[in-house]
C-alpha cells in the first residue's frame, strides 16, 4: 500500500497486489492514525486483481464504521466485476457515489462534499461577498478599499463559462464575490483536465499577474453562477502611481498567502515520503 495524495479534509491510498484479509488488517492499522484528520478516504485499486470474501467483509465493515462517524469511504479505479463482487457482501450498503473512474474525478467529488458543507455552514454563502471582506485587502484601509473600488469591474458568469483560459494575457486579478469556480489544468492530449483546486467567495486568483504579466498556465471555471471583482493590472498601476502603498499591500498579502500554499505542498510531498 502507498499513500498517493493528501488533502485537507480527503486521504488518498493506492493499493497493490490482492487483497486478503492478511492485507486488509494492514491497511487497517495503517490507516487509523489519518482517519481521524480526515471526511473522506479513497482507496485507489487500480493495481488490484481479486479481493477475496474477507476482504470484501472487512471493506463493508469499515464503510460502515466510517458512515457511522460522518466520513465516506470511496474507490477509484475500480473494476466493473470487482465491484460487482462487493455489491454482492451482504453487510455492503454501497452506493453510486462510492465508486469512481479515477483518482482525480473522486478527489473533485470529496472536495466539492467538503465545501458544500462548509457553504451550508456558512450563512453568508447566500450572499455577495463584499469586496471589502476579501481576504487579499485584510490589510487594507477602508478609503484605500474605496480607491480600488473605483477601479474594479463586477462581472457576473454563467456556470460552465470559462472565467480564465490557458494561454490568456495574464492582466487582472480575479476576486471571486459569490459562486464557485475550479482551477484546471489541460492534459498533454488536450482532451482531460485536471482540476488543480476549488475556490470558494472571498478568495483571489489569477494573482501571479501581479507580478510577472505573461500568460495564463491553466483554466478557471465557474462550476455555478458566479460575480468576480476583476481588478485590472493597468489600472492598478494607474492608481499606484499616487498610492504606491496600495499595491504594496496587496503584493505582501499575495507572497503571504503563496507562502502558505508553499507550506501545504511541502507537508504533502513529505506525507509521500512516510
Amino acid at each position: 500500500m502507498i499513500l498517493d495524495r493528501k488533502a485537507t479534509g480527503v486521504c488518498v491510498y493506492e493499493l497493490q497486489g490482492d487483497l486478503y484479509f492478511g492485507t486488509m488488517e494492514q491497511v487497517f492499522r495503517r490507516l487509523a492514525a489519518e482517519l481521524e484528520s480526515v471526511s473522506y478516504l479513497i482507496l485507489d485499486v487500480k493495481r488490484i486483481v481479486q479481493i477475496d470474501d474477507c476482504a470484501r467483509t472487512l471493506l463493508a465493515q469499515m464503510s460502515d464504521l466510517l458512515a457511522k462517524k460522518g466520513k465516506k469511504l470511496v474507490f477509484a479505479h475500480l473494476p466493473h466485476a470487482l465491484r460487482l463482487a462487493l455489491s454482492e457482501e451482504q453487510e455492503a450498503n454501497w452506493t453510486e457515489d462510492s465508486f469512481f473512474p479515477d483518482t482525480d474525478a473522486a478527489l473533485e467529488w470529496c472536495e466539492n462534499q467538503l465545501i458544500l458543507a462548509e457553504r451550508l455552514g456558512n450563512l453568508q454563502d447566500h450572499t455577495v461577498v463584499p469586496l471589502a471582506a476579501m481576504d487579499i485587502l485584510a490589510s487594507l484601509s477602508a478609503n484605500e478599499v474605496e480607491r480600488l473600488r473605483s477601479i474594479v469591474q463586477e462581472v457576473h458568469y454563467a456556470a460552465g463559462v470559462s472565467i480564465i483560459r490557458e494561454g490568456d494575457p495574464a492582466d487582472a486579478l480575479f476576486l471571486l464575490a459569490a459562486g464557485l469556480v475550479s482551477v484546471r489544468l489541460r492534459l498533454r492530449e488536450g482532451t482531460r483536465y485536471k482540476r488543480l483546486s476549488a475556490i470558494p467567495p472571498g478568495v483571489a486568483f489569477g494573482e501571479l499577474a501581479l507580478f510577472h504579466g505573461g500568460t495564463r498556465s491553466a483554466d478557471v471555471t465557474a462550476d455555478e453562477p458566479a460575480i468576480c471583482y476583476v481588478l485590472s493590472i493597468a489600472k492598478l498601476d494607474e492608481l499606484a502611481i499616487l498610492h504606491p502603498e496600495i499595491r504594496a499591500k496587496l503584493v505582501f498579502n499575495i507572497a503571504r498567502e503563496l507562502s502558505a500554499r508553499l507550506r501545504r505542498a511541502d507537508a504533502e510531498i513529505r506525507s509521500l515520503e512516510e
